[in-house]
């Protein structure tokens, strides 16, 4: 797969998340201006929905269409495919060692927690004979 074929499959993924996201901006601001959102095409495609994705189209349109962020795209493609990934066996050993030290900090700072309430408690404790 080429680096302009990865670009292009993005730049569509991103234009429909952004018609999803504008979509429901113009949901709540048409509930919050008093507008109906008027059904275009059955229950689902309503006024906002192609709004959202005009402007989400509108804007992965004027990203192609300036050349240096297409550019840079492209670079970022090219970059990408030399990354190294880790292997699924460097993954899992990582992650276990991720979870074993967050479990021990976890532990560690539950004690100490526990530990300065009760040396706050004694030292701000009112004795029982001083009153309320």
């Amino acid at each position: 797969m080429t680096n302009l074929r990865i670009v292009v499959i993005s730049y569509f993924a991103f234009a429909v998340l952004g018609g999803l996201f504008f979509e429901d901006v113009l949901q709540i601001l048409f509930g919050k201006i008093g507008l109906t959102d008027k059904q275009l095409l059955g229950e689902s495609w309503t006024l906002s929905t192609a709004i959202g994705f005009v402007l989400g189209f509108g804007c992965v349109l004027y990203a192609w269409v300036r050349k240096d962020i297409r550019d840079a795209a492209i670079e970022v493609a090219q970059e990408m495919r030399k990354v190294t990934w880790p292997s699924m066996a460097e993954t899992r050993v990582s992650t276990i060692a991720v979870i074993v030290v967050s479990f021990v900090i976890a532990v560690f700072l539950g004690i100490f927690d526990f530990g300065w309430a009760e040396i706050t408690k004694q030292i701000y404790e009112v004795p029982r004979y001083l009153g309320s």
